[in-house]
């Protein structure tokens, strides 16, 4: 059998029927003890961990882990000629109250390396993570049930 992507990275612990073995299984995040040791081997490896779902075990080791939408996202973008600083910080701070008012407790702010509102990021609270690319791929919408297909 050929390895797939779902046969590859399992989303819970249990063996799946038919999937080829791996030594690398993602499962959920569940106890403290395991959160320690996530945070003890990024560490080891200089990384941070940003609001972690799941884990990478391998060999009874924790050697990763994942966010699984834990970590909302803010995507902005403003027209530097129109929008002022002061306005950016003002709709900025209403992003994040709303936000907050959905239960989230963290946001990722994503801001461009040529942003004029790089330099004030830091002073409005976030932590600088390190720069990253970051990437979108659109995934296949899961297959639509009819009230006749059995589950």
């Amino acid at each position: 059998m050929v390895p797939t992507p779902d046969t590859i990275l399992l989303p819970f612990p249990g063996p799946v029927p038919g999937a080829v073995p791996i030594a690398a299984q993602v499962v959920p995040l569940t106890t403290q003890e395991q959160y320690q040791a996530l945070l003890c081997a990024a560490a080891e490896d200089h990384h941070t961990v940003v609001g972690p779902t799941h884990i990478v075990v391998k060999g009874g080791q924790v050697v990763g882990y994942g966010s699984l939408g834990a970590v909302p996202m803010l995507n902005v973008w403003v027209h530097s000629a129109h929008v002022n600083k002061f306005e950016s910080v003002r709709l900025l701070r209403q992003a994040e109250s709303m936000l907050a008012a959905l239960g989230a407790r963290m946001v990722i702010l994503p801001v461009d390396e040529n942003s004029p509102f790089r330099k004030y990021v830091t002073k409005l609270g976030y932590k600088n993570l390190g720069n990253a690319s970051y990437n979108l791929k659109i995934l296949p919408a899961p297959p639509v049930l009819s009230p006749s297909t059995p589950p």
